[in-house]
């Protein structure tokens, strides 16, 4: 079955693990040779959705290095061809389409998945086989604490991202008492839920309940004991489609806490879109933002975020962007400086993807995502923690970055009206 969306060929192979070439397929004899990377990420399941976002990020990195004659290496342009695996939500998948691809397909590099147990099952693979991976999504910070020597991260862990909205409520007045935190039984969503916890007690919050839940459960029962406990923060460490669910029994319940904050869900336009009004308020945290502005930019085709955004909405057709989505094109062009660095073509051997690694460790650049440099050493070791965490609440139905760091001074709305007062 084959079928086009943005100008990219889309193929599905059979067997358990879906194969998806975008791309013009060049690397045929006879033909210019092409940088092949294999990319796995959620194109079903439970984090289908975020797995949209890093496929959007990718694409749109992938078809704009096309679109200049691909990229630079000892002189010549090479296009860049994606290779598509289906993990289906399933760190177990992932693992299997790791081995797969590297076993089938002769591939240079590796865009990493979107979920965290996904990324986390295929770190053992690429340091098996010698294919460095950077991915432009996952944060927990097991990952990096695992010191893969051939995976990198765009994106800061969730215990560094996480903690921004919780240090911003905690300026209100008046001072929040009480949090609970509501988590899905992820290793992501559980790292968040971690940081909340810890985060609060840090703080002198006190946290009254800490419940985690399978992505399918009926999340009624948890919340009607958050209803409870009449917390002042109700903190839920959650992915995007089950974000949206939440909030829904969140509202059917009439739960009144003064703050509501979500990672990661309040991010994507889908949330804003399914929930109307009823997002409204929800506190978030980002590493980026279309209103956040680089200067010095040394890398990359977009010289700004407003650039890179124009691109997004052309493509896509979506009128709000999230970080995820812009990290993910990051990551392909922190491979492209890695690759003219390391003067490397198509059909890398062992030692061509080695020297890669080494200059992927030498990286430090500027992007319209922001900076970009990877730790050789400690508990983020190949984890880019240059950038900024930043609270966000929705305001007038979209993401606003608020308190100290905000580009247009936007302030907190705190406490959040209760339900029949809206």
């Amino acid at each position: 079955m084959k079928y086009s969306t943005n100008g990219l060929k889309i193929g599905l192979a059979l067997g358990a693990v879906a194969l998806i070439s975008s791309g013009a397929i060049l690397a045929q004899q006879g033909k210019p040779a092409v940088f092949k990377v294999g990319v796995v990420t959620a194109l079903s399941g439970d984090n289908a959705q975020g797995g949209a976002t890093t496929k959007r990020g990718y694409d749109l990195w992938a078809n704009k290095v096309n679109s200049q004659g691909g990229i630079v290496s000892d002189g010549k342009k090479y296009k860049v061809e994606l290779v598509y695996y289906d993990d289906q939500s399933s760190g177990a998948t992932a693992a299997a389409a790791c081995e797969r691809m590297l076993t089938e397909q002769k591939l240079d590099f590796i865009l990493g998945p979107y979920a965290s147990s996904a990324t986390r099952a295929c770190g053992p693979i690429v340091d098996k086989y010698k294919v460095p991976m950077i991915t432009g999504s996952a944060e927990n910070p097991a990952i990096w604490k695992d010191k893969y020597k051939f995976v990198f991260g765009t994106i800061p862990s969730v215990d560094i991202i996480g903690a921004a909205p919780i240090r911003e409520i905690a300026k209100g007045n008046p001072k929040p008492q009480s949090m609970y935190i509501v988590g899905l039984d992820d290793p992501f969503a559980k790292a968040g839920a971690d940081t909340f916890k810890k985060l609060a007690e840090q703080l002198g919050i006190k946290v009254l309940g800490l419940d985690i839940v399978p992505a399918d459960a009926d999340f009624t029962p948890v919340f009607s004991k958050a209803k409870q406990a009449n917390a002042d923060i109700l903190a839920m460490a959650t992915q995007p489609e089950q974000g949206i669910q939440m909030m829904k029994v969140v509202k059917q319940l009439r739960i009144n806490a003064k703050a509501f904050v979500q990672h990661t869900a309040p991010g994507f336009a889908d949330f804003t879109t399914a929930l109307g009004k009823d997002a409204e308020g929800v506190i978030g945290a980002t590493v980026w933002q279309p209103d956040i502005e680089y200067k010095f930019i040394n890398a990359g085709a977009w010289k700004s975020s407003k650039e890179w955004f124009a691109d997004y909405q052309k493509a896509y057709n979506r009128n709000t962007a999230e970080y995820t989505e812009a990290g993910c094109t990051a990551a392909g062009i922190v491979f492209e400086v890695a690759v003219k660095a390391a003067r490397v073509k198509p059909g890398m051997n062992e030692a061509d993807r080695i020297r890669l690694v080494g200059e992927l460790e030498k990286v430090n650049i500027r992007t319209f995502y922001g900076p970009i440099s990877f730790p050789t050493s400690g508990d983020n070791y190949h984890d880019n923690i240059k950038l900024q965490p930043l609270p966000f609440q929705i305001q007038n139905g979209r993401p606003v970055i608020v308190g100290a760091k905000s580009p247009d001074k936007t302030r907190l709305v705190y406490p959040t009206p209760a339900w029949d007062k809206r």
